[in-house]
């Protein structure tokens, strides 16, 4: 330690002594950055054995195994040996030969990528670290970019009254072509009717036209997906979500618990509903179309309420309801009309069934 003058004044002893810990600290810092550059020169040195650390394979499909080599070349003057390779997640696997490798000798190791599983579409950013047995590392980097077998547009189809039909266009991206032609389009024949328009077709292109089976009550609607027709398997990222845009009734179906037969649950109150807010009213309620049925209770009373109504059970004849609906007709003040259709379903818990 540096001897301090006993005559020194005490602001010249606490400059000596700041001046001192400043020496000390740019020292260490010193010190510091040369082992870091040190270090960093290290891990330079084994990278450079690598004609290249970065591999990008572009496009790349679903369900497929894609192996990549990267070339190693000992340039230093002794042995060297792949200790472990650990990768970013499951999907890429690394094989390597772990015996050491000459001075001047070169070593191929292999990372396969994997898409099987994959469940997101776009670019795929990979790694891996390979450890040596001077326990340096260096890190390889796999690129990829993940694109589906088949392009859809829309991906979202929306129903209206005056627009029952929607058209889905479908096009060719990596599918090969006899597969291409074997699609199908997988939709609810209960709420879809599904026909492809052939003079559309191309071996690239195909196009199907949907019409919406009347108007649920809801806006929800099953969703449909592309599938082979040959395979009958399931082509990954294809659902089309299907919606209803237009009046509907609040709530959208007529659900009710039986738990004792000789107590019927209370009417259910249905509200016809416009996201547009223009002024409607109920026109007419049969069962899809005929009479009203007779295990069904619909009261509705258009002079004191056009837009409401309510259904309850008529007697415990009607247990167990099965596959019932309703056909609610309405009309708007701009001339549009249009019928929704609300199913019923009552359900009996097993310990009730006889």
């Amino acid at each position: 330690m540096s001897r301090i003058d006993s005559s020194a004044t005490g602001s010249e002893i606490g400059r000596r002594w700041h001046f001192i810990w400043r020496m000390s600290t740019c020292g260490l810092a010193i010190l510091t950055l040369l082992t870091g550059c040190a270090r960093q020169d290290a891990r330079s040195e084994i990278a450079r054995l690598f004609e290249t650390t970065r591999h990008d394979l572009g496009e790349v499909r679903l369900e497929t195994e894609y192996p990549v080599t990267y070339r190693l070349l000992n340039s230093t003057t002794r042995p060297i040996c792949i200790q472990d390779i650990k990768s970013s997640c499951g999907c890429v696997s690394p094989q390597f030969d772990p015996e050491p490798i000459p001075p001047g000798a070169g070593r191929d190791l292999t990372l396969t990528l994997s898409t099987k599983g994959v469940t997101s579409l776009g670019p795929l950013v990979k790694h891996a670290w390979i450890r040596f047995d001077n326990q340096q590392q260096v890190e390889l980097e796999l690129l990829a970019r993940l694109e589906p077998e088949i392009h859809l547009e829309p991906r979202e189809l929306t129903f209206s009254a005056d627009q029952p039909e929607q058209k889905l266009i479908v096009e060719r991206r990596q599918l090969e072509p006899a597969a291409f032609a074997a699609l199908s389009l997988l939709a609810s024949t209960e709420h879809y009717d599904v026909r492809e328009d052939g003079s559309a077709r191309s071996p690239d292109r195909r196009e199907f036209l949907v019409r919406l089976r009347g108007m649920p009550a809801g806006a929800s609607l099953p969703t449909m997906t592309m599938a082979n027709s040959l395979s009958n398997t399931v082509f990954p990222f294809s659902t089309v979500i299907c919606s209803r845009s237009g009046p509907t009734l609040r709530p959208s179906a007529f659900v009710v618990v039986v738990t004792d037969a000789s107590a019927l649950p209370p009417p259910q109150r249905f509200e016809l509903f416009d996201p547009d807010s223009r002024p409607l009213r109920i026109l007419d309620i049969t069962a899809d179309g005929e009479a009203l049925d007779p295990l069904l209770h619909v009261e509705f009373a258009p002079k004191r309420d056009q837009r409401s109504f309510s259904v309850a059970l008529a007697s415990a004849s009607a247990i167990p309801l099965t596959r019932r609906q309703l056909a609610v007709t309405f009309e708007a003040d701009d001339g549009t009309s249009g019928r929704l259709l609300l199913p019923c379903h009552v359900i009996v818990p097993a310990a009730n069934q006889h």
